[in-house]
């Protein structure tokens, strides 16, 4: 999860968004006094604005971009369709769509989204020449300075991905910051931003639950107030501040991302001992930064900023500032004035863009890895001089870095590959590229990485591993049955204690017709006992019956009904098994598909002649779970078109990005039942 919390007392209430959304608790406001006059003027302004948001999210985990659909809410805020909701609902988003409350279905594309106040825009984008009009409903900022503790405030989401909903409470707190012994303003940690660092929360009792994350906080004049953001411990929940939350969703509207001034120094109130004092204490100064080329040390105290006194003692005056400074634009001249040792000096900086703590993560299959790009703030934290090379992430288990001699671990930076230097996560996709589709395909090369102080080399073959051909088994002779072993138990119980041999519990297509029925048991094969007497004795009847050559002619006898019978019957050769039959892997679906065998069809009680694909293996967060296939589904078809075997299931997927249709829809047999599935892999 990129998800990072310090060591707090109650994480699990406090942070639910864990599960994208906050902690469920149960209201003990006074909601249940408000009536419909009280509601309505909400339900005319915002309600027809609400939307349920739904995601198919990625996580970096074990070397893949796995995939899982979650749910979470937000509010149309512009004719245009702009949708705010949460960082943490939709920032890593492959895909998204939202309902509206008549339950229109529309998809939506991620503008942009900022982790450091956890706000993300998105934008409704209705169909060329959809029947639907044009404009979007949508509500209003309102101003949050305005709120007082004791107001009236409705949060509107979709609780649990159920449909819209309204419930009410009041303001408890308005600037509401996380306590030094939870570790402070430092302690949520989003994609490694410091939330706490710019955010107050305003708390309030209405009820909320998993699903609200990016809902509006609405004032009783239906004007939205707060964005709903975390779960408090019961009954109270957290939202981000409109006069947070409207100039970051603007800057994401306007240019796709926010854009943020930084001269280099982080902040905290001032000691106890300085009893007397005002400004506030710098903390850190950045390496490389505009406010350590102007020489200010940690431990300085900044007492002006623009001319104005600073003044802060308290955890909660510390998201203001910062905002403050965050908002001057990029290049332009901040003045302060610094006190070091009593003595006070005036200092310019010169604003730099802050850029973002981390970076997005991505899959490169070929190294079994996931790695993202070194930020400038990221390159600070690991205290290394270059922003160079890819920082991996995530390491899948038998991958290739995993076997690589020595191999790579979840933090190692890689900045060469194949004798190419590596400056970023691009040119690394480019270098394994290459080596995927060279000449020296399969090949080891040398990959050079960096773990911490050392600067290591290791010996890596890149490249996807293919499937592993089945061994090839001999062609024998076969009994076309399935059988159980008749134990000396079962043989007991039907007072026969001296029978020992194998019972028929199903008949292939071959021996419907002959002689020989379900429960018989077979004890002689050519007047040799078959002697199987416990379940470890399973083999036993199939290996005396291989010993023959294909095509000859034996004598079975038998019981039937506590009858002794004998029938000839000529064995046939035996049908390639599991291991044998032909088996695809899709990539981007990330599942593998196979032919049936004999033993399938029996086991799914198929009809003669009946066709179709296996499904062997479906990743965990790949395409093919996100679109709920399961291993043991039988595909029938794929839009539209039959398979009959694993060869029309490979030339029908190869065939689809050819074809310009995004969706892939299957028809499959699950136990007793067929139904439809779809899909929307990444081209």
């Amino acid at each position: 999860m990129r998800v990072r919390v310090g060591v707090i007392v109650g994480l699990l209430a406090l942070f639910a968004l864990l599960i994208k959304a906050p902690a469920g608790r149960s209201s003990e406001s006074d909601s249940s006094r408000v009536g419909p006059a009280d509601v309505s003027p909400i339900m005319q302004s915002v309600f027809p604005a609400l939307v349920q948001v739904s995601v198919i999210d990625v996580d970096p985990l074990q070397g893949r971009e796995q995939k899982r659909e979650i749910s979470g809410s937000g509010v149309i805020v512009s004719p245009d369709g702009h949708v705010v909701t949460n960082h943490h609902v939709v920032g890593h988003a492959k895909r998204v769509w939202c309902t509206l409350p008549n339950h229109e279905e529309v998809d939506a594309e991620l503008l942009g989204s900022d982790a450091l106040t956890d706000i993300g825009v998105i934008k409704l984008v209705r169909p060329a020449g959809s029947k639907a009009a044009a404009g979007f409903p949508f509500a209003r900022w309102g101003d949050s300075s305005k709120l007082a503790v004791g107001h009236r405030v409705f949060a509107m989401g979709s609780p649990l991905a159920l449909s819209q909903t309204v419930t009410a409470g009041r303001v408890a707190n308005t600037e509401m910051v996380l306590p030094r012994r939870w570790g402070g303003n430092d302690a949520f940690l989003l994609d490694d931003e410091p939330v706490g660092s710019v955010v107050r929360w305003i708390v309030h009792d209405a009820a909320t639950a998993p699903g609200n994350s990016g809902g509006p906080v609405v004032d009783a004049t239906g004007q939205i107030v707060g964005i709903t953001e975390i779960g408090l411990f019961p009954p109270l929940g957290g939202a981000i501040p409109s006069n947070t939350a409207r100039p970051v969703a603007e800057a994401i509207i306007k240019n796709g991302e926010v854009h943020r001034g930084w001269v280099g120094i982080e902040i905290q109130p001032l000691l106890k001992s300085h009893d007397g004092e005002s400004g506030v204490l710098i903390r850190s100064v950045a390496r490389g930064s505009s406010a350590e080329r102007a020489g200010i040390r940690p431990g300085d105290i900044l007492t002006r900023c623009e001319g104005q006194p600073v003044s802060i003692h308290h955890a909660e005056e510390v998201p203001d500032f910062n905002r403050r400074m965050f908002e001057v634009p990029v290049g332009q001249s901040v003045h302060l004035e610094i006190s070091r040792e009593g003595k006070s000096r005036p200092v310019t900086l010169i604003t730099e863009e802050r850029g973002k703590s981390q970076a997005q993560d991505r899959e490169i299959k070929g190294l079994g890895i996931t790695g993202r790009d070194i930020t400038r703030l990221a390159a600070l934290d690991m205290e290394r001089e270059e922003c160079t090379g890819v920082f991996i992430s995530t390491v899948s288990p038998g991958g290739p870095v995993a076997q690589a001699k020595p191999p790579l671990e979840e933090g190692d930076i890689v900045v060469a590959l194949a004798g190419q230097k590596i400056g970023n996560l691009s040119d690394l996709e480019n270098v394994v590229r290459t080596q995927e589709s060279g000449a020296s395909k399969g090949e080891s090369v040398i990959i050079e990485f960096a773990r911490k102080a050392e600067r290591c080399l290791s010996a890596v073959t890149v490249g996807v591993p293919g499937l592993e051909p089945g061994s090839k088994e001999a062609v024998k002779a076969w009994f076309p049955a399935l059988t159980q072993v008749y134990t000396s138990q079962l043989a007991s119980a039907q007072r026969r204690p001296d029978v020992r041999g194998v019972r028929i519990t199903y008949l292939f297509p071959e021996l419907e017709k002959g002689p020989f029925q379900v429960g018989d048991i077979l004890t002689h094969i050519e007047g040799a006992v078959i002697d199987a007497t416990q379940t470890s004795d399973s083999q036993v009847f199939e290996t005396m019956v291989r010993q023959y050559a294909i095509g000859t002619k034996v004598e079975i006898r038998l019981l039937r009904e506590g009858q002794p019978r004998a029938f000839s019957f000529v064995l046939p050769a035996s049908p390639p098994g599991e291991r044998e039959a032909a088996k695809y892997r899709d990539l981007r679906l990330e599942c593998t598909f196979r032919d049936l065998v004999p033993k399938d069809r029996a086991e799914m009680k198929l009809a003669a002649g009946q066709g179709g694909a296996l499904l062997q293996e479906v990743a965990c967060g790949g395409w093919a779970r996100v679109a709920d296939l399961k291993v043991g589904d039988l595909v029938l078809g794929i839009n539209e078109r039959p398979v009959t075997c694993v060869a029309d299931v490979e030339r029908i997927l190869k065939s689809l990005p050819g074809t310009g249709k995004p969706w892939v829809r299957f028809f499959v047999k699950r136990r007793g039942h067929t139904l439809f599935a779809e899909s929307r892999p990444d081209r």
